[in-house]
């Protein structure tokens, strides 16, 4: 049985429809790009977690212009914080989902928010780490320091 029977089956005679926007493939893609945008307004004023990596952002762009990274440098680090916005905007999305299905205390509800958020503090984008990570990058080309080989306890 193909995948459009069972849905069909499983719905009824109609399959579920979406609510998509209208008009030509160049204004539905403008349309989803102001969606878009909505989007990151919405987690900007809404969502603390944001402000928090804008400002983690913008220090660490703030180093590379000082330090003057290397373009490979400038990759990793525009890598990293756009990773870390990216989890952090499906976790709220997860949990506006959670929200919208029930506003009720459940223990689902708790396992689904949980582990949308666990999937942000478990990446390996995390802020502390990225942070980590980027320092060791940037600093030992520029302030001739060995982050991995040398050691003040070693004489």
């Amino acid at each position: 049985m193909a995948l459009l029977d069972k849905i069909k089956k499983l719905f009824g005679k109609k399959t579920p429809k979406r609510n998509k926007d209208t008009g030509s493939a160049l204004e539905r893609y403008y349309k989803s790009f102001l969606h878009a945008i909505d989007g990151i307004i919405y987690a900007t004023k809404y969502e603390h977690n944001i402000i928090i990596i804008i400002c983690a952002t913008i220090f660490a762009i703030s180093c590379g212009l000082i330090f003057n990274v290397s373009t490979y440098e400038w990759l990793f680090i525009i890598f990293i914080c756009a990773a870390i916005a990216a989890c952090e905007m499906l976790n709220s999305a997860i949990e506006a989902t959670v929200d919208l299905v029930t506003t009720e205390i459940h223990p689902l509800a708790k396992i689904a928010k949980d582990t949308a958020s666990s999937a942000f503090v478990k990446s390996p984008n995390n802020g502390g780490i990225a942070t980590t990570v980027s320092v060791m990058t940037v600093l030992p080309s520029h302030a001739r320091i060995d982050c991995f080989n040398s050691s003040p306890f070693i004489v």
